[in-house]
């Protein structure tokens, strides 16, 4: 999303909420340049680049999107004794729009 290596992004592990995760809100993605200049862009899928406002794809470039902001385990399993018992939020799945 940046042509940089994700370290050097903020995106060094996966992570598992509750905190901060992503990209920085100062990290300039290539859907970002090309919205910019007229393209439209769409995400669908899994984002696992930030699960908190101001780091959804809508905040990085994309006219919209629909999809889990983390990972998949949370959309399939979210009845899981493990997932319950490590309380982590279930995430749904979510979409947006820019603006």
């Amino acid at each position: 999303m940046t042509g940089r290596y994700a370290i050097r992004s903020g995106t060094h592990s996966v992570p598992f909420g509750g905190g901060l995760d992503g990209l920085t809100r100062w990290e300039v993605t290539i859907t970002e340049l090309l919205s910019g200049v007229g393209y439209a862009t769409g995400h669908f899928g899994k984002w696992h680049l930030g699960s908190t406002q101001g780091r959804f794809p809508s905040d990085k470039g994309f006219d919209e999107w629909y999809g889990i902001p983390r990972t998949t385990d949370e959309a399939f399993w979210p009845s899981d004794h493990s997932v319950k018992a490590a309380g982590v939020p279930f995430m749904h799945f979510i979409e947006g729009r820019k603006g």
